[in-house]
Protein backbone atom coordinates (compact mmCIF):
# COMPACT_ATOMS: atom_id res chain seq x y z
CA UNK A 1 0.00 0.00 0.00
CA UNK A 2 2.61 2.19 1.00
CA UNK A 3 4.61 1.27 -1.70
CA UNK A 4 2.06 1.99 -4.27
CA UNK A 5 1.61 5.28 -2.43
CA UNK A 6 4.97 6.90 -3.37
CA UNK A 7 5.32 5.55 -6.53
CA UNK A 8 6.73 7.72 -8.63
CA UNK A 9 5.24 8.96 -11.72
CA UNK A 10 6.37 9.54 -15.09
CA UNK A 11 9.66 11.43 -14.49
CA UNK A 12 9.62 11.73 -10.89
CA UNK A 13 11.29 10.66 -8.22
CA UNK A 14 10.28 8.98 -4.90
CA UNK A 15 10.66 12.06 -3.08
CA UNK A 16 9.05 13.97 -5.84
CA UNK A 17 5.72 11.17 -5.62
CA UNK A 18 6.00 11.54 -1.18
CA UNK A 19 5.62 15.18 -1.65
CA UNK A 20 2.44 15.16 -3.98
CA UNK A 21 0.77 12.52 -1.23
CA UNK A 22 2.25 14.86 1.74
CA UNK A 23 0.25 17.77 -0.09
CA UNK A 24 -3.04 15.37 -0.66
CA UNK A 25 -3.29 15.01 3.49
CA UNK A 26 -2.09 18.86 3.97
CA UNK A 27 -4.40 20.81 2.00
CA UNK A 28 -8.04 19.38 4.16
CA UNK A 29 -6.14 19.75 7.31
CA UNK A 30 -5.34 23.35 6.44
CA UNK A 31 -8.79 23.46 5.31
CA UNK A 32 -10.09 22.19 8.30
CA UNK A 33 -8.33 24.33 10.24
CA UNK A 34 -9.05 27.36 8.80
CA UNK A 35 -12.52 26.66 8.97
CA UNK A 36 -12.61 26.43 12.65
CA UNK A 37 -9.97 29.11 13.48
CA UNK A 38 -12.90 31.62 11.43
CA UNK A 39 -15.67 29.81 13.39
CA UNK A 40 -14.03 30.42 16.79
CA UNK A 41 -13.90 34.88 15.48
CA UNK A 42 -16.56 34.92 13.66
CA UNK A 43 -18.18 36.71 16.41
CA UNK A 44 -15.80 39.53 16.02
CA UNK A 45 -15.76 39.40 12.02
CA UNK A 46 -16.86 42.30 10.08
CA UNK A 47 -19.06 40.20 7.48
CA UNK A 48 -19.37 36.65 8.90
CA UNK A 49 -21.37 35.45 5.96
CA UNK A 50 -19.15 36.69 3.04
CA UNK A 51 -16.53 35.04 4.83
CA UNK A 52 -18.14 31.65 5.09
CA UNK A 53 -19.06 32.18 0.92
CA UNK A 54 -14.77 32.60 0.33
CA UNK A 55 -14.73 29.48 3.11
CA UNK A 56 -17.08 27.17 0.41
CA UNK A 57 -15.05 27.98 -1.86
CA UNK A 58 -11.81 27.27 -0.69
CA UNK A 59 -13.54 24.11 0.67
CA UNK A 60 -15.11 22.82 -2.72
CA UNK A 61 -11.43 23.30 -4.40
CA UNK A 62 -10.00 20.86 -1.78
CA UNK A 63 -12.32 18.48 -2.16
CA UNK A 64 -11.93 18.65 -5.84
CA UNK A 65 -8.22 18.23 -5.48
CA UNK A 66 -8.59 15.77 -3.12
CA UNK A 67 -10.51 13.34 -5.30
CA UNK A 68 -8.88 14.47 -8.66
CA UNK A 69 -4.96 14.62 -8.22
CA UNK A 70 -4.06 17.25 -10.58
CA UNK A 71 -0.02 17.83 -10.57
CA UNK A 72 0.29 20.68 -13.75
CA UNK A 73 1.26 24.33 -13.41
CA UNK A 74 -1.93 25.58 -14.85
CA UNK A 75 -4.09 23.91 -12.03
CA UNK A 76 -1.78 25.17 -9.17
CA UNK A 77 -1.41 28.67 -10.90
CA UNK A 78 -5.26 28.64 -10.65
CA UNK A 79 -5.32 27.40 -6.90
CA UNK A 80 -2.55 30.39 -5.57
CA UNK A 81 -4.80 32.79 -7.52
CA UNK A 82 -7.75 31.37 -5.10
CA UNK A 83 -5.60 31.58 -2.42
CA UNK A 84 -4.02 35.33 -2.44
CA UNK A 85 -7.92 36.14 -3.10
CA UNK A 86 -8.90 34.74 0.02
CA UNK A 87 -5.99 36.55 1.48
CA UNK A 88 -7.16 39.84 0.09
CA UNK A 89 -10.48 39.47 1.52
CA UNK A 90 -9.61 38.87 5.15
CA UNK A 91 -9.32 42.79 4.87
CA UNK A 92 -13.48 43.30 4.05
CA UNK A 93 -14.62 40.28 6.09
CA UNK A 94 -12.25 39.53 8.78
CA UNK A 95 -11.82 40.61 12.33
CA UNK A 96 -10.14 44.31 12.91
CA UNK A 97 -7.09 42.64 14.17
CA UNK A 98 -6.91 40.19 11.12
CA UNK A 99 -7.56 42.82 8.74
CA UNK A 100 -5.68 45.66 10.08
CA UNK A 101 -2.84 44.66 11.68
CA UNK A 102 -2.01 41.21 10.25
CA UNK A 103 -2.32 38.79 12.68
CA UNK A 104 -3.98 36.53 10.70
CA UNK A 105 -5.84 35.79 7.51
CA UNK A 106 -9.41 34.06 6.33
CA UNK A 107 -7.14 31.07 4.54
CA UNK A 108 -4.76 30.96 7.49
CA UNK A 109 -2.63 27.94 6.79
CA UNK A 110 -3.99 26.75 3.62
CA UNK A 111 -2.41 29.60 1.94
CA UNK A 112 0.61 28.11 1.97
CA UNK A 113 -0.89 24.86 -0.08
CA UNK A 114 -0.43 26.71 -3.15
CA UNK A 115 3.26 27.59 -2.45
CA UNK A 116 3.92 24.11 -1.35
CA UNK A 117 2.89 22.72 -5.03
CA UNK A 118 4.84 25.06 -6.97
CA UNK A 119 7.47 24.47 -5.22
CA UNK A 120 7.29 21.02 -6.08
CA UNK A 121 6.07 21.39 -9.83
CA UNK A 122 8.52 24.55 -10.23
CA UNK A 123 11.92 23.54 -7.76
CA UNK A 124 12.92 26.57 -5.52
CA UNK A 125 12.18 29.38 -8.15
CA UNK A 126 8.55 28.56 -7.92
CA UNK A 127 8.13 28.38 -4.52
CA UNK A 128 10.08 31.30 -4.02
CA UNK A 129 7.85 33.02 -6.55
CA UNK A 130 4.72 31.88 -5.31
CA UNK A 131 5.54 32.42 -1.84
CA UNK A 132 5.98 36.38 -2.54
CA UNK A 133 2.84 36.39 -4.18
CA UNK A 134 1.03 35.41 -1.15
CA UNK A 135 3.36 37.91 1.21
CA UNK A 136 2.56 40.56 -1.27
CA UNK A 137 -1.10 39.98 -0.70
CA UNK A 138 -0.97 39.48 2.61
CA UNK A 139 0.86 43.20 2.73
CA UNK A 140 -1.80 44.53 0.65
CA UNK A 141 -4.14 43.20 2.25
CA UNK A 142 -3.47 45.07 5.95
CA UNK A 143 -2.06 47.99 4.14
CA UNK A 144 1.09 48.35 6.15
CA UNK A 145 4.30 47.24 7.04
CA UNK A 146 3.82 45.62 9.97
CA UNK A 147 6.13 42.69 11.47
CA UNK A 148 2.98 40.31 11.89
CA UNK A 149 2.45 40.88 7.54
CA UNK A 150 6.12 40.85 7.03
CA UNK A 151 7.13 37.61 9.30
CA UNK A 152 4.03 35.75 7.72
CA UNK A 153 4.90 36.38 4.24
CA UNK A 154 8.53 35.86 4.59
CA UNK A 155 7.73 32.46 6.13
CA UNK A 156 5.47 31.67 3.15
CA UNK A 157 8.58 32.84 1.29
CA UNK A 158 11.10 30.60 2.94
CA UNK A 159 8.56 27.68 2.94
CA UNK A 160 8.08 27.44 -0.83
CA UNK A 161 12.15 27.72 -0.96
CA UNK A 162 13.01 24.84 1.13
CA UNK A 163 10.23 22.55 -0.10
CA UNK A 164 11.31 23.98 -4.33
CA UNK A 165 15.02 23.31 -3.25
CA UNK A 166 14.45 19.34 -1.94
CA UNK A 167 12.50 18.91 -5.21
CA UNK A 168 15.56 19.97 -7.52
CA UNK A 169 17.86 17.78 -5.30
CA UNK A 170 15.51 14.72 -5.85
CA UNK A 171 15.18 15.26 -9.53
CA UNK A 172 18.64 16.07 -10.30
CA UNK A 173 19.77 12.75 -7.88
CA UNK A 174 16.91 10.71 -10.21
CA UNK A 175 18.27 11.99 -13.27
CA UNK A 176 22.02 10.93 -11.98
CA UNK A 177 20.26 7.35 -11.61
CA UNK A 178 18.60 7.52 -14.76
CA UNK A 179 22.50 8.37 -16.55
CA UNK A 180 24.03 5.56 -14.30
CA UNK A 181 21.62 2.77 -15.11
CA UNK A 182 21.47 3.62 -18.78
CA UNK A 183 25.45 3.44 -18.91
CA UNK A 184 24.75 0.25 -17.16
CA UNK A 185 22.67 -1.21 -19.43
CA UNK A 186 24.98 0.03 -22.62
CA UNK A 187 28.00 -1.44 -21.17
CA UNK A 188 26.11 -4.66 -20.23
CA UNK A 189 24.95 -4.46 -24.57
CA UNK A 190 28.29 -4.08 -25.60
CA UNK A 191 29.70 -7.25 -23.51
CA UNK A 192 27.32 -9.36 -25.06
CA UNK A 193 27.83 -8.32 -28.58
CA UNK A 194 31.67 -8.49 -27.94
CA UNK A 195 31.34 -12.01 -26.35
CA UNK A 196 28.83 -13.04 -29.22
CA UNK A 197 30.85 -11.98 -32.09
CA UNK A 198 33.89 -13.60 -30.27
CA UNK A 199 32.72 -16.75 -29.25
CA UNK A 200 31.07 -17.25 -33.10
CA UNK A 201 35.04 -16.45 -34.73
CA UNK A 202 36.42 -19.04 -32.12
CA UNK A 203 33.38 -21.67 -32.83
CA UNK A 204 33.73 -21.34 -36.86
CA UNK A 205 37.74 -21.74 -36.55
CA UNK A 206 37.50 -25.00 -34.22
CA UNK A 207 34.68 -26.26 -36.63
CA UNK A 208 37.35 -26.13 -39.55
CA UNK A 209 40.22 -27.29 -37.56
CA UNK A 210 38.14 -29.99 -36.63
CA UNK A 211 37.44 -30.39 -39.89
CA UNK A 212 40.27 -30.74 -41.51
CA UNK A 213 42.02 -32.67 -39.27
CA UNK A 214 38.91 -35.35 -38.97
CA UNK A 215 38.03 -35.66 -42.98
CA UNK A 216 39.35 -38.76 -44.53
CA UNK A 217 38.70 -37.72 -48.30
CA UNK A 218 41.88 -36.05 -49.93
CA UNK A 219 41.38 -34.10 -53.26
CA UNK A 220 42.34 -36.24 -56.86
CA UNK A 221 45.68 -36.26 -57.71
CA UNK A 222 47.77 -35.94 -54.48
CA UNK A 223 49.86 -38.27 -53.59
CA UNK A 224 52.69 -39.01 -50.17
CA UNK A 225 55.54 -37.59 -50.91
CA UNK A 226 58.19 -40.48 -50.82
CA UNK A 227 60.12 -40.67 -47.85
CA UNK A 228 63.22 -42.25 -50.01
CA UNK A 229 63.62 -38.60 -51.55
CA UNK A 230 63.65 -37.03 -48.69
CA UNK A 231 66.37 -38.96 -47.21
CA UNK A 232 68.54 -38.70 -50.08
CA UNK A 233 69.20 -34.83 -49.77
CA UNK A 234 69.93 -35.01 -46.24
CA UNK A 235 66.35 -34.19 -44.92
CA UNK A 236 64.24 -36.42 -42.48
CA UNK A 237 62.54 -39.46 -43.44
CA UNK A 238 59.77 -38.84 -41.58
CA UNK A 239 57.57 -36.68 -43.84
CA UNK A 240 56.14 -33.60 -42.06
CA UNK A 241 52.39 -33.33 -41.63
CA UNK A 242 52.18 -30.03 -43.24
CA UNK A 243 54.03 -31.63 -46.55
CA UNK A 244 53.10 -35.41 -46.63
CA UNK A 245 50.73 -34.89 -49.65
CA UNK A 246 51.53 -32.83 -52.50
CA UNK A 247 50.12 -33.41 -56.37
CA UNK A 248 52.37 -35.27 -57.81
CA UNK A 249 52.79 -33.34 -60.87
CA UNK A 250 53.69 -30.39 -58.58
CA UNK A 251 56.25 -32.37 -56.61
CA UNK A 252 60.15 -30.61 -57.01
CA UNK A 253 63.24 -32.20 -58.41
CA UNK A 254 65.90 -31.28 -55.84
CA UNK A 255 68.04 -34.09 -56.25
CA UNK A 256 69.09 -34.29 -59.63
CA UNK A 257 68.34 -36.28 -62.21
CA UNK A 258 67.93 -40.14 -61.62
Amino acid sequence: MIARLVSPRDDDSLVVSALWQAIRVLRPLAFAYAAWSAWARSGDMQRPGAAGVVLCVIGAWTLLQFLRVRRDAGTHLLELGLASAAVLATRWVDTPAAAFQGTTTLPGVWQSVPVVTMAVIRGSRGGIGAGLVIAAASLLSTGSLGIEPVGNGLLVVLLGGCVGYCADLARAEQRTVRRALEKKAEDLERDRLSRTVHDGVLQALAFIHCRGRTSAVRPAGWAPWPASRNSGCGRSSVASPSTSWRPRSAVPSTCGPR
